[in-house]
């Protein structure tokens, strides 16, 4: 097990430090230059660094990098700044802030098409009210590296998609530098608050060979008809100086529309004229999509009379093709005499559109009515019952 665990460490590191090359360093000092310093409040002194090019600027993929080493006095806070540069250019290669410099270091590249034989750096430090003293350490160096670098691109399939439906999301990372790198990618958690992430391979960690583009897909659900960003996607790495950074991708805009939510829905009239309370009434609620667009999620919430008791009160996650017809059956009873009424109400379960009601069904219960013929005779029964007993029973009496 031991032995592994060495093995591992050994490939690891010689996998780290395969990932960079380091062709050629100067320092500060090498060049004869003892760094720089400005002190004072909004002060600016600049120093110039000599350098010949080099031939490695000539290799394919050779970056060229400034690393500059500072301190910023007695705050770190400010609008101070170190300037870069090259060769007579009056605009700076690079406009550093005290921001740029985690842990003191900040990374400069410099473009290897604007170098002539013979060159000259130029570094100029700016204080500010609150920064009144910068140094620029001698052991701030130029070289040529071999590295990985990425670039990040996010792109949609539909930059104008309905809510609640589903569009791809591709995420493509791209090693375009010269030598393989360890890379994460990952989506930005703050996406979620305007879509949902449905399927798909949304984050990577692995090696990406120069040249190579690994590439992501993933389908989310926008839960807004508003127009929106989504959110950066982010590929963290480790640098060839062993720093932690942070690449992002752009941010595709999307445009998102409302649905278009045509659903119909009605009753059956039920086929019994008279209803008993307690008798269960068999109904059909039919259920169409009269929109060009296909329906996911739709829900029917049914809506019944308090006195009314229905066999189920509602439908969940339906889909509609467009110009698809549903049915659905149903009973309903009632314990009391009255007219009860059956309603419905359609709702797009991933936008909460309620807009969709459906025809309200009347349904009226009551006891059968007797019949006028059995009416008298009962009634001529009962009388026929009284005379006999008037007629009769006295006469018994007398006999006995």
């Amino acid at each position: 097990m031991k032995a592994k665990i060495v093995f591992l460490m050994i490939f690891l590191l010689s996998a780290t430090t395969a990932f960079a090359e380091t062709m050629q360093e100067l320092s500060l000092k090498e060049a004869n230059l003892q760094g720089l310093i400005v002190e004072g409040a909004m002060q600016e002194v600049c120093a110039s660094m000599p350098f010949v090019k080099d031939a490695s600027a000539e290799t394919p993929g050779v970056y060229l990098i400034f690393s500059t080493h500072a301190n910023f006095m007695p705050t770190s806070t400010g609008n101070a700044s170190v300037q870069v540069f090259l060769n007579d250019s009056t605009n700076p290669t690079a406009d550093l802030k005290p921001e740029d410099f985690p842990n003191n270091w900040a990374r400069t590249q410099i473009p290897i098409a604007g170098l002539t034989e013979k060159n000259t750096l130029k570094i100029c430090g700016k204080t500010s009210n609150s920064i009144t003293k910068i140094e620029v350490l001698e052991d701030s160096k130029l070289g040529y590296y071999k590295m990985p670098v990425f670039e990040l691109e996010k792109t949609v399939s539909d930059t104008k998609p309905i809510v609640g439906k589903e569009l791809e999301v591709t995420l493509k990372a791209k090693n375009v530098g010269s030598e393989a790198g360890i890379a994460k990618i990952s989506y930005w958690s703050i996406e979620l608050n305007i879509a949902q992430i449905t399927k798909g391979d949304a984050e990577f960690e692995g090696i990406i060979q120069p040249g190579e583009t690994k590439t992501l897909h993933y389908f989310v659900k926008p839960k807004y008809a508003v127009q929106m960003d989504l959110a950066s996607a982010i590929l963290e790495f480790e640098n060839i100086f062993g720093e932690k950074k942070k690449a992002y991708s752009n941010r595709p805009t999307l445009w998102v529309q409302e649905p278009e939510f045509k659903i119909k829905a009605f009753y059956n009239t039920p086929e019994q004229k008279t209803i008993q309370p307690g008798q269960k009434v068999n109904l059909l609620l039919t259920v169409r999509n009269d929109g060009l667009s296909d329906l996911e999620n739709v829900s029917i919430k049914l809506e019944a009379s308090q006195m009314l008791n229905i066999s189920k009160t509602s439908f969940e996650n339906l889909s509609f093709k467009a110009g698809e017809t549903k049915t659905f059956g149903i009973t309903a009873s009632s314990i009391e005499e009255g007219v009860q009424e059956l309603g419905c109400t359609a709702e797009y379960s991933d936008y909460k559109v309620v807009n969709a009601k459906c025809t309200p069904l009347t349904l009226e219960f009551e006891k059968p009515k007797q019949s006028p013929v059995l009416v008298l005779a009962i009634i001529l029964v009962f009388i026929g019952a009284l005379i006999y007993i008037y007629i009769y029973k006295p006469e018994k009496k007398k006999q006995e």
